[in-house]
């Protein structure tokens, strides 16, 4: 559900500045989800939780860049890319996580 949302708002034919409110449910869920990714050293899950910061903080722009937002696609593209990516990765337990760690 959270990559049908992101595509959905990438392949719209019009995209307004409160239709970004959409974003709010994959931006939310992947912060919760990536939270912690500086924590266990993952760089990936870094990335994927500064991109979705940024998703949070994309209609801020319109008040920094108004003739140019449509710059915003490139941002939202890159989180659908980082949420395929991320989401095709199998996801450890949370205890061999921590096993894995204690190896390393």
């Amino acid at each position: 559900m959270i990559l049908a949302i992101t595509a959905a708002t990438v392949v719209s034919y019009y995209l307004f500045i409160h239709d970004l409110s959409v974003l709010l449910i994959p931006a939310v869920v992947t912060l919760n989800r990536f939270v912690k990714a500086e924590e266990t050293g993952d760089t990936l899950g870094w990335v994927v939780a500064g991109t979705s910061a940024l998703v949070l903080l994309a209609p801020t722009s319109v008040f920094i860049i108004p003739n140019h937002f449509y710059l915003l696609s490139i941002l939202i593209c890159a989180f659908l890319i980082l949420l395929m990516r991320t989401f095709s990765m199998p996801q450890m337990p949370a205890i061999d996580q921590r096993q894995e760690l204690a190896r390393t």
